[in-house]
């Protein structure tokens, strides 16, 4: 098994340096520099060192365990799996907790329960942040997520501006006649704004079709006759492009369509979907370093804001052409 002393020794660094680093006390020490903490963390992950996470526990009286409440749908993954790398790589473990029904506290108790360190909450809705007890911010368990704790993330994905790299690439290729599907999805609201600015900013005219259970929005854009249409998300995205394909409307040719979230289902669409990639892993790696660096210090890292990217795919590319073989019918 390898030990401190031997990354020390491969390192050419003293054990209390290693000793410091992997227990994350580097952060409070500035005689460590950058060079030497990255240097220690590289050569523990080559010699393959494992943590008694166990034994640590029992010593410090903390379990090396991180919280994830969530309902975990499929698009959130690569959160948790930010999370998951970046966990593992101070010597922290997960603990996924289910968010079921709606009800925060029970998944905050069982928080509690299982005496993690930290409690990070990802895709879960505001009006469920609210209904959290008051009570329960009297553990003084450090959360992500709350909007009542003065602490929080430190990377804020800008939904406005990212949805607005999709409706200016429409205004840039030409565009006028561009609707906006969305529906009342907290995030998806904010796209929508997004949407609304860059109308505003060009002096054209907006046409807003909200999602609901009781109509079909769908039918309504396609009646209207769009140049290009913007959805709030992949998933309204795919779903007008299957409402296209009922008309016999063809996209790009009749109108072009982008999406939202860059979702596994937006390359398998017909036709391919341009949409707006959010760095869910990148904002988790940041997140789970936020909530360790409150572990240990009580204060957050400082904030920082990030823009998604745009991914232009077929379905907004009307001058494509398409090479035919001899094989083909």
């Amino acid at each position: 098994m390898v030990t401190m002393k031997d990354i020390a020794a491969e390192a050419n660094v003293s054990r209390t340096t290693v000793s410091f680093v992997l227990s994350g006390r580097c952060e409070k020490d500035q005689k460590i520099s950058p060079q030497v903490v990255k240097k220690v963390r590289e050569t523990a992950e080559k010699l393959g060192y494992i943590p008694n996470d166990l034994a640590q526990g029992f010593v410090k009286g903390k379990s090396r365990v991180l919280g994830i409440i969530s309902t975990f749908p499929d698009y959130l993954m690569p959160l948790v799996k930010g999370y998951s790398d970046e966990a593992a790589r101070h010597g922290y473990s997960l603990r996924l907790i289910p968010l079921e029904k709606d009800d925060i506290n029970k998944a905050l108790m069982n928080a509690l329960r299982a005496r993690v360190e930290g409690v990070a909450l990802i895709g879960v809705k505001e009006r469920v942040r609210e209904k959290v007890d008051r009570d329960f911010f009297l553990s003084k368990l450090p959360v992500i997520g709350l909007m009542e704790q003065a602490k929080g993330r430190t990377v804020r994905f800008n939904q406005e501006k990212s949805a607005a790299l999709a409706v200016e690439h429409f205004v840039e290729e030409g565009y006028k006649k561009i609707f906006c599907i969305y529906d009342r999805g907290e995030y998806v609201l904010k796209r929508k704004d997004g949407y609304s600015h860059v109308m505003k900013k060009h002096h054209l005219k907006e046409f807003l079709f909200m999602d609901e259970a009781e109509e079909n929005c769908f039918e309504k854009v396609i009646a209207g006759k769009p140049e290009a249409v913007f959805c709030g998300s992949d998933y309204l995205a795919a779903r007008l492009l299957q409402e296209m394909s009922k008309h016999f409307l063809r996209c790009p040719e009749d109108f072009v369509v982008a999406g939202f979230g860059n979702l596994m289902l937006s390359r398998f669409t017909s036709p391919p979907l341009t949409t707006v990639e959010e760095p869910y892993y990148e904002d988790a790696v940041a997140g789970c370093r936020n909530l360790i660096h409150l572990i240990r210090t009580g204060e957050s890292l400082p904030k920082e804001e990030v823009i998604g990217k745009l991914i232009i795919r077929e379905s907004t590319q009307k001058n494509i052409v398409f090479n035919k073989t001899e094989t083909d019918i």
